[in-house]
């Protein structure tokens, strides 16, 4: 079975890279969901919410959807840092 953290960062693909508006719209439900579910510290949501806004806005396909991914990336990797010290 995936944990939420892998179904948050597959639901973060998915939502920067949709297959379609409908798709998109269930997708960020269900990682806006587990987000709220999850229990991490303050800075680390942070960082996650971060990498859910910017995955949002690659959807969109507006003029900038590679560097919002690339935000995207760069906020998902400093969350599982962070977040990865703060289960130790």
């Amino acid at each position: 079975m995936i944990n939420k953290i892998e179904e948050i960062e597959q639901l973060l693909e998915d939502i920067s890279e949709p297959l379609s508006k409908v798709d998109a719209k269930n997708n960020i439900s269900r990682l806006r969901f587990l987000s709220v579910s999850l229990n991490t510290n303050p800075y680390a949501k942070g960082k996650l919410d971060e990498a859910i806004n910017h995955a949002i806005n690659a959807s969109k396909n507006n003029s900038d959807k590679n560097q919002q991914i690339l935000f995207m990336n760069n906020s998902w990797s400093t969350f599982e840092s962070v977040n990865e010290e703060t289960e130790v």
